[in-house]
């Protein structure tokens, strides 16, 4: 997808989560209600300050708003625990004898 549209579907769902309309919210950020319809329908791309005013209009961090929808998954403390203990156990498998003979002394103290 392209970030324009991500850009842009993220700002109307942020936008509208909020109750705001494009109206305030062009009045807020001081630009035209139009580009913010053409930001979110992705038309056009925001600028850079935009970006910058738009996320302190709804007190978040500019990146947020180019984040794909995959990128916005809530955190999962027990797939990530799984996921980190796999990743641990396959690096576990392939260090040599030595190496686990010092781990061991070394967790032992």
């Amino acid at each position: 997808m392209d970030l324009k549209y991500i850009v842009g579907a993220n700002l109307k769902e942020i936008r509208t989560k909020n109750n705001i309309s494009q109206n305030k919210l062009a009045e807020y950020v001081d630009i035209s209600d139009g580009m913010i319809a053409q930001i979110e329908t992705g038309v056009t791309s925001p600028s850079l300050k935009t970006i910058e005013k738009l996320a302190k209009a709804f007190n978040m961090r500019p990146y947020e708003f180019l984040l794909a929808p995959e990128d916005k998954k809530p955190f999962n403390k027990k797939e990530t625990y799984k996921r980190i203990n796999n990743e641990l156990l396959q690096i576990l498998e392939n260090i040599s004898e030595q190496t686990q003979e010092l781990m061991e002394k070394y967790f032992e103290q």
